[in-house]
């Protein structure tokens, strides 16, 4: 009897060492993923975090994260966490034991939990509000004081500020079978409201990220809208009448009863009657809008113009608190519209940046000035060896041979500066493999965003 208690006890023992060690082999693995998909990014969003949590149940947490969009008028976002949740457990940990880390998997979830109202503090944003209230107020009549749209200073009248939390979603899935994907955005901001943006893509031939990068044939099919109110609609029928010292109701009834060119200038859009009167409503009784569309031939995002003429719309369905509009009568104005997307995009896009000449653009031009040097984050485990013995000489892109053997030293035209061993180069991008985060990483990074080259001598 004790010797079979003994085999158990032995057993029970060999069998938990072995599942301790596949939980730490496979977090290994998952968490190098996770730093190579980072890495990935790079060329458009850069980030950064305190640790990397991983859930075998199929979960990766970024903790104490820091979201650079690389827009020099705007600092880092900080993230309490970010987590990446992966639906198919199997085709996680096959795609973790594969070593290709590029290819993106079918279904995914991201959460920025707990990131703050970074736009509210950007001045060159509230600048941007500024002239374009003035321009609108030089066309339209006014409803709102001189406020038609809410800027960064209207909505910290509004008692929004940039410490106002915010949390954001994004999920997507891709099927393959029809090279379509769903992709949609949820946003939930303290004290104004949640919303959803959905939308199909078309001619998705595969989620690579150098191929999603280079495909000019990804097409919109589909765009649906959701918004459910949580304050900021009384609070802004309540600031819009107070800048036009007039009653809620009285304001209420100028704005749906304006013409149509004011909806055109404002909104992009031209509502008919019965919108207008529902939308009335609404301001009353804010609740729910919900807006679908289909387009009848799927429209190119590499061609989408808002020049141009909006495309045909084979069904559009309009619900404001739950009441669908049977005969919504919009008409769309493209350039108005497109001012409108602009808006939003300035909070995210970073600022125009000179470009090199064509006769110079394979060949940046090198800054004989020292550059800046980087944060102890941005430096690679070989600076942190080697100390101030480094001396970096400039060096062009054309004198680069792939496989350099020598570490190199990339400045981009933001300031932002990456180094590591050069893995390969063609006439558009350049890959840099680094260390990071116990692992190894390849870095890819666009050719026209680099300022100058440094190699190690």
């Amino acid at each position: 009897m004790f010797r079979l208690l003994k085999g158990i006890f032995i057993v029970s023992v060999l069998l938990a060492s072995i599942a301790a060690g596949m939980g730490y082999f496979f977090s290994n693995k998952i968490g190098l993923m996770a730093n190579q998909w980072v890495a990935n990014l790079s060329p458009y969003v850069r980030i950064s975090y305190e640790n990397l949590d991983v859930d075998l149940s199929g979960k990766v947490i970024l903790n104490n994260a820091y979201v650079d969009i690389q827009n020099d008028t705007q600092p880092p976002i900080h993230v309490q966490r970010i987590v990446v949740r992966f639906p198919d457990i199997y085709g996680l940990y096959q795609m973790a034991m594969s070593g290709d880390f590029y290819h993106v998997p079918p279904r995914l979830n991201i959460e920025f939990q707990g990131a703050r109202l970074f736009f509210l503090d950007n001045s060159r944003l509230a600048s941007h509000f500024t002239v374009r209230n003035a321009l609108l107020n030089s066309n339209s009549v006014a409803t709102c004081g001189a406020n038609y749209l809410m800027g960064p200073e209207q909505l910290k009248r509004m008692g929004y500020s940039s410490n106002t939390l915010f949390n954001l979603g994004v999920n997507f899935e891709y099927f393959a079978f029809n090279q379509t994907m769903d992709l949609v955005f949820d946003a939930e901001i303290q004290g104004l409201g949640f919303s959803t943006l959905g939308m199909t893509l078309s001619n998705v031939a595969g989620l690579h990220y150098e191929a999603l990068d280079a495909s000019d044939k990804v097409a919109i099919q589909r765009l649906s809208i959701n918004y459910l109110d949580d304050g900021y609609t009384d609070k802004k029928v309540s600031f819009c009448a107070n800048a036009s010292g007039i009653s809620k109701a009285r304001y209420i009834n100028n704005l749906v009863t304006q013409d149509d060119a004011y909806f055109s200038s404002v909104w992009g859009i031209i509502p008919g009657q019965e919108f207008r009167a529902t939308y009335g409503s609404f301001f009353q009784n804010p609740r729910r809008i919900a807006i679908n569309l289909e387009l009848q031939q799927p429209l190119p995002l590499a061609k989408l113009n808002w020049d141009s003429t909006p495309p045909p719309i084979s069904q559009l369905y309009i619900a404001i608190n739950n009441e669908e509009l049977l005969m919504p009568e919009l008409a769309l104005n493209p350039v108005a519209l497109g001012n409108r997307v602009d808006d939003i995009l300035m909070a995210f896009t970073q600022p125009e940046v000179p470009k090199p000449l064509p006769e110079t653009k394979a060949t940046p031009v090198v800054d004989t000035q020292v550059p800046a040097q980087p944060s102890t984050e941005d430096r690679g485990q070989r600076e942190m060896y080697t100390g101030q013995h480094q001396v970096f000489t400039p060096i062009s892109i054309e004198e680069l041979a792939e496989g350099e053997p020598r570490p190199i030293r990339i400045t981009l035209f933001s300031g932002r500066q990456y180094e590591g061993f050069l893995e390969s180069l063609d006439e558009r991008l350049m890959k840099l493999k680094s260390d990071q985060a116990g692992g190894e990483v390849i870095r890819p990074v666009t050719l026209s965003r680099i300022a100058s080259v440094e190699v190690l001598m």
